[in-house]
């Protein structure tokens, strides 16, 4: 018999047509108006081992890759990264930019790059199954791609939860 819903599969084609999509625009909006600026790379120093365990909102503010000299530094989830490595993406001009030194968990859930989706007291309230699954897919990737430095201060540390 055929069912009147989705299947399993078609909600994840969904989901990685949605990151794909996603991923497109930021990657062909990202472009600066002077060919020149493309090839120039900011370096970033990595997080200081004196770096608090736990960072406020405002203390993680200071680490938005506007100052090469201070760490670039973003959270997800509660978890402080510091995203360097991907400074293209991150850091001053980068697409992403609008999330360093910044948590923003919700931003990554529901595929907005907006501040307004940033530092918010209970991220993760109101979000879709779907939006979670996404927001787990962005975590993952960073978890994977950049070391852990710290925490936003009022996450718990073991489940993600605030």
């Amino acid at each position: 018999e055929r069912y009147g819903g989705y299947s399993g599969q078609t909600e994840m084609f969904s989901i990685v047509g949605v990151i794909s999509l996603f991923y497109y625009y930021i990657v062909c909006n990202s472009r600066t108006e002077d060919p020149e600026d493309d090839d120039v790379q900011i370096f970033y120093p990595p997080a200081p081992e004196d770096l608090p365990a736990a960072l406020t909102f405002e203390q993680l503010r200071e680490y938005n890759g506007q100052d090469n000299s201070k760490p670039l530094l973003m959270g997800c989830k509660g978890r402080v990264f510091d995203v360097a490595a991907g400074s293209d993406f991150y850091g001053k001009g980068g697409p992403y930019q609008t999330f360093a030194g910044n948590d923003a968990t919700q931003a990554f859930a529901k595929l907005k790059i907006d501040r307004a989706y940033c530092n918010l007291a209970n991220p993760m309230e109101g979000l879709s199954a779907a939006e979670i699954d996404v927001l787990n897919d962005w975590y993952t990737k960073f978890d994977m791609k950049y070391p852990k430095v710290a925490v936003v201060d009022g996450w718990e540390e073991g489940d993600g939860t605030p």
